[in-house]
């Protein structure tokens, strides 16, 4: 159950071709996310750290602000990744707005696809600030670009731990570079520490680890308000998959008989045309038998009937020979010069023609 609410095995550091990572002032960098940075160098992936403010801590002090920049970059050279900074004064990123322009023309030229900025829980008001930009920035960019967030004041609630054992060390030589963050504050010790802590769930054999929330634009757009949301809430949101793995099979099981039903209509529809459909077959095989028989019948008088003109062809042609033969004797007894025979036919012939 404890699994709900933190990761009880380590993970890699996110995969990524060119990373992206906000830094409220110089340190920030190193302290929340110094590890991961390390390993994703470990594996020549691109790594581009932009520092927000100058970090003079609002005394418009040129010369800390310069102090705290070489030190950013001496941690830069130690963990091999590239630097700048948008020199914007100290605690108030709050109204830097119009740097959005900005972010978003470095990520889209550098082909960001993970950038790495506070979580929301922090307290400073750069870092949430910081947060807040990274928020905006993740909405404008491609939706297969990801969003990691780091702590440093606060701890968050993560879904990833990045074992950092193996570059623990270079973390540790980085977070050494700002000498003058460290004569105020022992940040270096409580950083380690933390870091030892987040490996508290993990198997003994992590050492350190970094606390990460790793989510992509489609996430945010869905529950925009789980970042900020109470710890009951992330409890029933995050920490309860089983729930939420119950309300699916649900919905798949009640679409399944939704479909089962309308299967089921479907079947009866076409088992109503079936049967209309046979008994229109059965209908135009009758009709089909009673042409046929007609046709039949009509074939037997057609045949008969030729029949019939074959008969009176051949009384018409013996007709026809009787009658040439009648007229050649006709004929034959004209032609005669017998006075016996012709005498009638003559005086026939002319009392035909006297008459």
């Amino acid at each position: 159950m404890e699994n709900w609410f933190l990761p009880y095995q380590a993970s890699l550091v996110p995969s990524a071709s060119s990373v992206l990572v906000l830094a409220p002032h110089p340190d920030d960098e190193v302290f929340g996310c110094g590890g991961c940075l390390a390993l994703h160098r470990q594996r020549s992936e691109l790594v581009h750290v932009l520092l927000l403010t100058n970090g003079d801590g609002g005394q418009s002090d040129q010369d800390y602000a310069c102090q705290r920049l070489r030190e950013s970059q001496a941690a830069a050279e130690l963990l091999g990744y590239t630097l700048e900074s948008l020199n914007h004064p100290d605690r108030h990123l709050d109204e830097a707005g119009f740097l959005m322009d900005t972010l978003e023309k470095i990520a889209r030229e550098r082909q960001v696809d993970l950038i790495y900025a506070p979580s929301p829980w922090e307290i400073h008001p750069d870092h949430f600030a910081a947060a807040q930009m990274a928020l905006e920035l993740l909405r404008r960019l491609p939706e297969e670009v990801r969003l990691a967030t780091y702590e440093v004041g606060v701890p968050q609630r993560p879904n990833r731990l990045v074992d950092i054992t193996s570059v623990r060390d270079q973390k540790r030589q980085a977070m050494h570079c700002f000498t003058s963050q460290l004569a105020r504050q022992r940040y270096a010790e409580q950083v380690d520490a933390l870091n030892v802590f987040r490996s508290y769930t993990l198997p003994p054999f992590v050492l350190a680890s970094e606390a990460l929330c790793v989510f992509g634009r489609q996430q945010l757009d869905l529950d925009p308000c789980s970042l900020h949301a109470s710890e009951h809430q992330r409890a029933l949101l995050q920490a309860a998959p089983q729930v939420r793995r119950e309300m699916v099979l649900r919905q798949e099981l009640d679409e399944l008989q939704a479909q089962q039903l309308r299967m089921q209509e479907t079947v009866q529809a076409l088992q109503s045309e079936r049967s209309t459909l046979q008994a229109g077959l059965k209908l135009t095989q009758e009709q089909l038998a009673g042409t046929e028989e007609r046709l039949r019948i009509t074939l037997q008088q057609v045949e008969k009937l030729a029949a019939q003109l074959q008969d009176m062809t051949w009384q018409h042609t013996e007709a026809r020979q009787q009658v040439h033969s009648l007229n050649a004797q006709l004929h034959s007894l004209l032609q005669s010069s017998s006075w016996r025979i012709t005498a009638p036919l003559r005086w026939l012939v002319n009392r035909w023609h006297g008459s």
